[in-house]
C-alpha cells in the first residue's frame, strides 16, 4: 500500500520554487543545486508534526554517535543512499496497511470488528468531537468537509493525532506530553535564500552519545515502535503503563496513545471519486473511516521530549509545557529561548539547550515554536511563530539572563496596567465579561521590534563580554520609552479615542492612574531598575537654571 520510510509520499518545496514528492530518504537529494526546503501538506499542522516525524527517524535510525560527527553532517549532509540503507532493516514498521504491523496503528486485527468506526475526519485534531455532532454546535469547524483521505494525508493526520493527542473521553489517552504540546525547533538562517530542510531537521537532531544517555537496551523494532508489539492496554485496575525507565527513549517520537486502525478493506475504500477531500488531488485510494477504542497506551512518569520546552511544578516536577491563548511572543522568550541556568522556572527543549550552550557566543538562529491551543478536548487554534536564539558556548549568562527577564517583566507590567486602564475608563469598576485581551494584544505586537532589537544588541555585547551595567541601563532606558510611548498611544487610540461611549471624566482618571503607573517607583526602580542618576541629573538641571534665573 505505502511504506512511509521508502516510498514517495511527502510533499516538499524547494530553494527555487519546485515543488515535487519524495521518500524520507530523498530529503537530501538536489542539496548542492536546488535543495528541499520546507515539508508542504495542505495544513500547517500536519506539515509541522511531519517534519517531527522525520526528525524522530533521523534520531532513532540515522543519528550520529558523538558532536564531532554530528558537525560533519551539517555542513556536508548525508547522501539520499545513505539515508536508505539507514532506514531499510527498520522498513517492516512503516507499513500503513497490510496484514501485519502497521504504522502508529494497534496490532490487533479483530480491534476492526470489536470496535467504534469512526469517520475519517475524526482524525484531524480540530474535528467537530461526538459531543459537539450530537448536540449540533459545530459551527465553525463543520462535519462532513473531509470525506476522505489519501494514504499520504491519513498518515500524516495519524501521526499528529498520535504526538498531539487531546484528551478524548474516558480512557482515550493524551500524548506523551499531554494535549496539545508545545514543540520548539532550532531552525537556520542562510545568509542566502532560504535554510534547506535537511539543516533545519539537523539541527534537532542529537548525537547519540547525548539521546541515549545511559542507556543499554535491544534496538529492535519490537523495542523502538510500539506498534510492533501487542498494546499495553490501560484499563482501570488492571492495565499497565509505559514509564521512560523500562521504554527505549526514541519512543519519545513514536508514543502511541490511541488504539486506531484504519480502514483499508476494498469496501471502504471504494467511495467518492478517488480524490483526497484535503489536497483535492487524486488518489488510487481513499481511506473514509478508521476504528478506535479506548484503554491504549498510558505514558507516565519523568518523560523528556527533546523537542519541548517544560516547566517546574510545585512538587518540583517537570511538565511540559503548551500553548495558552494570546499566542506565541517575546513574552515568552526566557521561558522558551533561554538556557535552563537562567532560573527562568523551567528548562528550554533539549535540542535548544544543546544550541546555545554546544554553539559559538553570538551564533544566531531562530527558534521555531508551534502547537495547539487546546481547551480539553477543543482546538482554540493553532500557533507557529519563530524568535531568536543565540549561541553562548563557556560563557557566564546570569546578567544577560536578568537583563531580559526585567525587559519582559517591565513588558508585563505596563501591559497589564493597560488593560486595567482601559477597563475603568469603559466600564468604572462594574464587573464584566468578555475579552478585552485585544488592548493587551496590540501592546505586545507593537512593541515586539523594538524588543528583538534591546535582545539583539545585549546577545552581541554579551557574547563580546562587553555587556557591563552601562550597556544594561542604557538598554532599559531606551525600552522604557518604548513601553511608556507604545501604552500611552494604544489608550489614545483605543480608549480616548475609540469607538466605544464612556464618560470624559472616567477616561481622563483611567489616563492618570495609567500615567501614575508607567512612571511609578514600581515600574521604574523595583522592576526596571533605571539608574537614578537621571533624576539626579534632572534636578542638577533645574537648580542650575534656578541659579542663572537668580
Amino acid at each position: 500500500m505505502l511504506n512511509l520510510a521508502l516510498d514517495p509520499w511527502l510533499p516538499v518545496l524547494r530553494r527555487s520554487g519546485d515543488r515535487s514528492v519524495i521518500a524520507p530518504w530523498q530529503i537530501t537529494d538536489g542539496f548542492d543545486d536546488d535543495p528541499i526546503v520546507a515539508v508542504t501538506f495542505p495544513r500547517a499542522d500536519l506539515s509541522f508534526a511531519v517534519t517531527e516525524l522525520i526528525i524522530g527517524l533521523l534520531q532513532t535510525l540515522a543519528a550520529p554517535d558523538d558532536a564531532d560527527t554530528w558537525f560533519d553532517a551539517l555542513d556536508v549532509p548525508w547522501a539520499p543512499e545513505q539515508l536508505r540503507e539507514r532506514f531499510e532493516p527498520y522498513a517492516a514498521a512503516f507499513e500503513l496497511g497490510g496484514s501485519g504491523p502497521r504504522f502508529m496503528q494497534d496490532l490487533d486485527a479483530t480491534l476492526e470488528q470489536q470496535a467504534d468506526k469512526r469517520p475519517i475526519d475524526a482524525l484531524l485534531i480540530n474535528a467537530p468531537g461526538e459531543q459537539a455532532l450530537k448536540q449540533n454546535t459545530d459551527l465553525f469547524v463543520k462535519r462532513g468537509q473531509v470525506g476522505g483521505l489519501s494514504p499520504a494525508l491519513a498518515a500524516a493526520a495519524l501521526y499528529t493525532l498520535q504526538a498531539y493527542a487531546p484528551a478524548g473521553g474516558q480512557g482515550h489517552r493524551t500524548s506523551l506530553r499531554g494535549g496539545g504540546p508545545l514543540t520548539t525547533l532550532v531552525v537556520g538562517t542562510a545568509q542566502s535564500g532560504t535554510a534547506s530542510l535537511w539543516e533545519n531537521l539537523w539541527l534537532n537532531v542529537l548525537p547519540d552519545d547525548v539521546f541515549l544517555g545511559d542507556w543499554r537496551g535491544g534496538r529492535a523494532a519490537e523495542d523502538l515502535f510500539p506498534w510492533m508489539s501487542p498494546t499495553r492496554t490501560s484499563e482501570k485496575g488492571t492495565g499497565g503503563v509505559c514509564t521512560p525507565e523500562d521504554t527505549h527513549p526514541a519512543q519519545v517520537y513514536w508514543a502511541m496513545p490511541r488504539r486506531i486502525r484504519l480502514c483499508l478493506d476494498p469496501a471502504d475504500l471504494a467511495d467518492g471519486e478517488g480524490r483526497c477531500d484535503l489536497s483535492g488531488e487524486p488518489c488510487v485510494l481513499r481511506i473514509t473511516h478508521f476504528v478506535t477504542r479506548n484503554y491504549g497506551n498510558n505514558y507516565t512518569g519523568a518523560w523528556r521530549h527533546p523537542l519541548s520546552p517544560y516547566y517546574r511544578t510545585a512538587s518540583d516536577g517537570m511538565l511540559p509545557r503548551h500553548p495558552q491563548p494570546g499566542g506565541i511572543g517575546y513574552r515568552h522568550w526566557m521561558a522558551l529561548a533561554a538556557s535552563p541556568r537562567s532560573d527562568a522556572g523551567g528548562d528550554p527543549a533539549r535540542v535548544v539547550d544543546r544550541f546555545i550552550t554546544k554553539s559559538d557566543p553570538g551564533e544566531q538562529r531562530r527558534l521555531r515554536a508551534a502547537g495547539y491551543d487546546m481547551d480539553n478536548m477543543a482546538a482554540r487554534g493553532w500557533y507557529d511563530a519563530e524568535l531568536p536564539v543565540y549561541g553562548f558556548r563557556g560563557l557566564q549568562l546570569r546578567p544577560f539572563h536578568e537583563h531580559v527577564q526585567q525587559l519582559i517583566e517591565g513588558a508585563e507590567f505596563t501591559a497589564q496596567s493597560l488593560r486595567a486602564a482601559a477597563k475603568t475608563a469603559w466600564f468604572g469598576g462594574a464587573t464584566v465579561r468578555g475579552d478585552l485581551t485585544r488592548i493587551e494584544r496590540h501592546f505586545w505586537e507593537s512593541t515586539e521590534a523594538a524588543f528583538y532589537r534591546e535582545l539583539d544588541q545585549a546577545a552581541q555585547d554579551s557574547a563580546a563580554q562587553t555587556f557591563d551595567a552601562e550597556r544594561r541601563d542604557q538598554s532599559r532606558l531606551r525600552w522604557s520609552g518604548v513601553i511608556t510611548e507604545a501604552a500611552l498611544a494604544i489608550f489614545d487610540q483605543q480608549v480616548a479615542d475609540g469607538l466605544i461611549d464612556a464618560e470624559p471624566r472616567r477616561v481622563a482618571l483611567a489616563q492618570g492612574g495609567l500615567r501614575g503607573k508607567l512612571f511609578g517607583k514600581k515600574l521604574r526602580s523595583s522592576i526596571l531598575n533605571l539608574p537614578k542618576v537621571v533624576k539626579e541629573d534632572a534636578k542638577g538641571q533645574r537648580e542650575q537654571a534656578e541659579e542663572e534665573r537668580v
